[in-house]
């Protein structure tokens, strides 16, 4: 039995974060340290500047949403015991999704995306995916979505991305006209 096969190549990656230095950037005061620093908006700056340089414009206003009641606050209060949830709840989420940034641009070898050009989104059901735009100097631009898994256990978040790429495998560069494929079933190259 013959059938057609698009080959593409089949990508993994992984990242994993530390929870404690998001945590740290929440808190930071103007030193980068997270003592307890005399103006609240040096801490935002930091914060502020992590949020410019990792998420894009459809990101930043559902992590602002998270980020901003700790705004409000001076450093001294966000390194409080009363404000320990919601900065922990804060730094899981941005570690969670940097993490699922980082493991799709690992997937992305050899294309390379900086992680603004990656979007971590959420189903209607809650389930995360990312899209991508990408780049290669030999095969051009590629755009895609990508599976997304994101975990969370104490101090650290790991997320993995599986994805398609329209590269085919090295061993796919000269494909002969007939292979016989999974399960021992003949498949023909287009």
């Amino acid at each position: 039995m013959s059938a057609n096969l698009a080959l593409h190549q089949i990508a993994v990656g992984t990242d994993i974060c530390h929870v404690p230095r998001m945590v740290r950037i929440i808190c930071a005061g103007a030193g980068g340290d997270a003592s307890p620093s005399p103006s609240p908006s040096q801490g935002r700056g930091r914060l502020e500047r992590f949020i410019q340089r990792v998420f894009d414009s459809d990101e930043k206003p559902y992590i602002e949403g998270y980020a901003r009641p700790l705004w409000t606050m001076s450093t001294r209060e966000r390194s409080s015991s009363s404000q320990e949830h919601s900065v922990r709840r804060l730094a899981q989420l941005l570690a969670g999704r940097f993490a699922a940034k980082e493991a799709v641009n690992k997937a992305l070898s050899p294309y390379w995306s900086g992680l603004r050009h990656i979007t971590v989104r959420l189903t209607p059901d809650g389930q995360p995916y990312a899209t991508y735009h990408a780049y290669n100097k030999q095969d051009g631009q590629a755009k895609g979505t990508a599976k997304l898994s994101i975990a969370h256990d104490k101090d650290y978040a790991v997320a993995s991305a599986l994805l398609f790429l329209p590269t085919p495998m090295p061993w796919q560069s000269a494909p002969t006209p007939e292979f016989t494929g999974l399960a021992g079933r003949e498949m023909a190259y287009e």
